[in-house]
């Protein structure tokens, strides 16, 4: 099928030949610019001197054919798209995907149609490409975002939000959305039919269906937080070595700082506390992480030593304990946010 990008940046690009729709969103001026679509000839791959000389009429068809915008065939039971950007409305012709660019801090459209409703609210998203009849995607660095969209053949709206650090991919069929991304996912908040649900996921991949129940790709359902956390006893919870349930926890740093600090605490084992404690020699550090929780207080911090296997984890109650740690992948499941 062939389709035509529409995009919304902040820097207005004018190119000959090219439609233009201006959305004004709060003080920022977007341009909303219709690539063109020709069929290619062979006359087209030809370089200058091997292409035949044309005439001066000849010239001037080609310049009007250029400038003729192709609508796909299959485009027309779609109709247009209603736009409504950051509260200024417009309509444009259906193109698929729809691409919006430089949104500035905080993120307030909506795209509806035949078939298709998506509201996209967050803050520190860089751009949205909607495919209407198929999803969304969402990508930037550590943004936060909440999104409505509407099932497929059907007017009933499912709304989640989250976080989220990349690409974040949302396709929606008649059941159910999917979602994936590049890292866990950690919180979500579903709204579905009136009832609210809380998820923590360490997973990259996962489902929400209709009703506001999620499962994993395998179909596995996930248990909402409040389940999570009313099936753990006051016994394991006092032997958590990290003596937090936070359902999240944020780390200052890069990317590699942020996935060495989410290893350290899920896919590594602490034990052997005795032995440890008994490694005074150890005074070199090689790696020093705090954890902090969603309100923003400490909850724990990780010293690893250079020793390699020695780690003491210091806890907000003030104790301090000495381990040794051996790689165990999925020990744990905390997700990992930048702070």
């Amino acid at each position: 099928m062939k389709k035509r990008v529409i995009t919304i940046a902040a820097a207005a690009v004018l190119v000959t030949a090219i439609s233009s729709y201006m959305i004004i969103c709060g003080d920022s001026e977007h341009s909303v610019l219709a690539n063109i679509i020709n069929e290619t000839t062979e006359a087209d791959v030809l370089s200058d001197h091997e292409k035949p000389a044309a005439s001066e009429t000849e010239t001037e068809t080609e310049s009007e054919e250029a400038s003729t915008i192709v609508i796909p065939d299959d485009a027309e039971r779609y109709g247009s798209i209603n736009i409504s950007n950051g509260g200024t409305d417009t309509e444009i012709d259906y193109t698929d995907p729809v691409i919006f660019n430089d949104l500035g801090s905080n993120t307030d459209l909506k795209i509806s149609g035949t078939n298709f409703y998506y509201e996209i609210k967050g803050s520190s998203i860089d751009s949205v490409t909607v495919h209407p009849q198929e999803g969304l995607i969402l990508s930037g660095t550590d943004y936060s975002y909440e999104i409505c969209l509407s099932l497929e053949d059907s007017d009933k709206k499912i709304v989640f939000s989250g976080k989220s650090d990349g690409e974040l991919n949302i396709s929606r069929s008649r059941s159910e959305i999917s979602l994936d991304s590049k890292t866990v996912f950690g919180d979500i908040n579903v709204t579905a039919d009136g009832e609210n649900y809380h998820y923590q996921i360490n997973a990259t991949s996962c489902n929400i269906e209709s009703d506001g129940s999620m499962t994993l790709k395998d179909g596995t359902k996930i248990s909402t937080a409040l389940e999570n956390v009313n099936g753990i006893s006051k016994e394991a919870l006092a032997e958590n070595v990290f003596h937090t349930i936070e359902p999240a926890l944020f780390v200052r740093g890069n990317s590699t700082a942020i996935a060495n600090a989410a290893a350290y605490i899920n896919d590594f084992v602490y034990d052997n506390e005795e032995a440890a404690s008994a490694l005074t020699d150890d005074t070199a550090i090689s790696e020093y992480y705090e954890y902090y929780g969603e309100k923003g207080n400490l909850s724990f911090s990780i010293t690893i030593f250079s020793s390699g296997n020695h780690a003491r984890i210091i806890t907000s109650d003030g104790e301090v304990h000495d381990y040794l740690i051996e790689a165990q992948k999925g020990a744990h499941c905390y997700p990992v946010f930048s702070l």
